[in-house]
């Protein structure tokens, strides 16, 4: 009778939950840390003042990771694309090494409220979309995009079924498109659920593999490792990466006295090197 009781009092809600974290943020703290946290640190600040200005709630943040709870599904998505546009403009005034690039994923769901944080299936599938975002973009689920196609000027394109870990049933994937000219927003973009009847891309196509789980492939790293192990204390796999700067630290310091040379060794191997834009080493290897 009393667990009964228990499990009555838990409070739930329906709610807009946005998930952002940034791409590579290990390998950038390995590299300067002091630097990297100031970077951080100013990027916060101007997602907090937009989250008040789009009338969300900052739930909590873990090192480089933030969850934010809105009780509108339109505020949410225009949140995540003003935050994105507005951290590219901020990420422009600073060198390519020390830019800061976030992945957004946003699903509206039941959550648990368990005091000021948020819990459940709701704020899971809102992680895991996250980590299918391309780099300075944002996923959205199926709820969310059935309450905002055609109620905002942003385009989306539909990227597919998705299994996520720990979600039984898979995830309808959309992407939001916000990489238009010159930044601005791109007109929308149709996707099969906007025709009845339509005929759904199949896997594997152009569309679909852009916007897949970009994880690296077991190729590209060993490619990335040896040319880590063979050249890395002089910096020379910098320069491919785009990052002259720390390739000509590296070359002058031996490695960063070994110990940056064996940390790059390690993001190669374990695929999360990125080059100056914050893109996996797959993209160009």
């Amino acid at each position: 009778m009393g667990l009964m009781s228990k499990k009555q009092q838990v409070e739930r809600r329906l709610a807009a939950v946005v998930s952002m974290d940034v791409a590579g943020y290990s390998t950038q703290m390995a590299a300067d840390e002091l630097g990297t946290l100031e970077v951080l640190k100013g990027h916060r600040a101007l997602l907090e003042k937009l989250i008040a200005t789009h009338q969300g709630r900052l739930v909590g943040t873990a090192g480089d990771s933030l969850l934010i709870e809105f009780s509108s599904a339109i505020r949410a998505v225009e949140f995540a694309s003003a935050a994105q546009l507005a951290l590219a403009k901020s990420n422009k005034s600073l060198p390519a090494e020390r830019r800061l690039l976030f992945r957004t994923g946003i699903n509206l769901g039941d959550v648990i409220v368990d005091g000021t944080d948020i819990l459940g299936d709701g704020v899971n599938i809102a992680a895991r979309l996250q980590t299918l975002a391309e780099v300075g973009g944002i996923c959205i689920s199926q709820s969310i995009y059935e309450q905002v196609a055609g109620k905002t000027p942003l385009g989306f394109e539909f990227v597919g079924e998705r299994a996520v870990k720990n979600i039984a049933e898979p995830v309808h994937v959309y992407r939001v498109v916000i990489d238009g000219p010159h930044g601005r927003v791109a007109a929308p973009v149709r996707s099969p659920a906007d025709e009845v009847g339509a005929t759904k891309e199949p896997e594997g196509t152009a569309a679909t593999k852009r916007n897949v789980d970009p994880s690296v492939s077991p190729r590209s790293r060993l490619v990335l490792c040896l040319i880590c192990v063979f050249f890395g204390v002089l910096g020379i796999h910098r320069l491919y990466l785009g990052r002259p700067g720390t390739a000509l630290l590296m070359f002058f310091t031996s490695g960063g006295l070994v110990v940056w040379w064996l940390v790059d060794i390690f993001a190669a191997a374990t695929g999360s090197l990125n080059d100056s834009e914050g893109r996996p080493v797959s993209n160009w290897i």
